[in-house]
């Protein structure tokens, strides 16, 4: 008998952090791990990019799937939705405003 997709479970964002640190790594390895499905419906937020160049370091056949809204996630076993957060104008404007070798805690 399959296994029946179940709709409660919560949709559950996972930071990818330091995108030259190992957690774009670790959500690619976590992924196929089938405990993580069973309980959630997970989305990874960070860097499309990033994380598809982590399926090819790790090998394997994910996709990964940029998506525009949490709403629009739909993962699979093979296939990671990615929201990549948009800056709004005055968060840009801030990040200009940062010189390299000072910090800015604004």
């Amino acid at each position: 008998m399959a296994a029946v997709e179940r709709n409660d479970r919560p949709v559950v964002g996972l930071t990818m952090g330091d995108v030259a640190g190992i957690g774009p790594e670790v959500i690619v390895k976590g992924w196929n791990d089938p405990r993580l499905h069973s309980f959630a419906r997970p989305l990874v937020i960070g860097d499309a990019g990033v994380l598809r160049r982590a399926v090819e370091r790790i090998g394997g056949n994910l996709r990964v799937e940029s998506i525009s809204a949490p709403e629009r996630s739909d993962p699979t076993p093979e296939s990671i939705p990615c929201l990549e957060p948009v800056l709004d104008r005055e968060a840009r404007s801030n990040l200009m405003a940062v010189r390299p070798g000072t910090l800015d805690a604004r």
